[in-house]
């Protein structure tokens, strides 16, 4: 093969990746998970140090569903960033995490290795702060 032509497939390959890359910028539902398969959501709180534990089928379907209702933006790379807002596991029956994801504002989603706006829809970040307000309970001697 010629110079001029691997030249050209080289190029050619690299435009490719470049607009395949470029396409995962635009706006998309990031958050895809079945309310039904889901038991229990862990947060825990990064601003408190404090985690609560959802198990109410209702909670949880509605928390689900909002985010799952909501379209990103996807934003630069979170590699290197610490800290976080809120912090959610989602378990199944068995207790294995099937997935999990960071809330850092009422808009702002950190999930596999990105930053993400929400741009149509809100998520639950309110609602889930308000779990924190109760004051933390001691446990009653035997």
């Amino acid at each position: 093969m010629n110079r001029k032509k691997k030249f050209g497939l080289a190029a050619a390959a690299f435009a490719l990746l470049a607009a395949l890359y470029g396409l995962t910028y635009i706006p998309q539902h990031v958050v895809r998970l079945n309310p039904d398969q889901i038991d229990e959501i862990l947060v825990f709180n990064g601003y408190i140090g404090r985690q609560v534990k959802i198990t109410d089928q209702a909670e949880i379907r509605q928390t689900v569903e909002q985010l799952n209702g909501v379209t990103f933006q996807k934003g630069k790379s979170s590699l290197g960033y610490m800290g976080f807002g809120l912090r959610l596991e989602f378990r199944d029956q068995a207790g294995k995490k099937i997935n999990a994801l960071i809330i850092n504002r009422e808009y702002l989603l950190r999930y596999r290795g990105f930053f993400y706006t929400a741009v149509k829809g809100k998520m639950p970040y309110d609602e889930l702060l308000h779990k924190f307000d109760k004051p933390l309970q001691a446990p009653h001697a035997p």
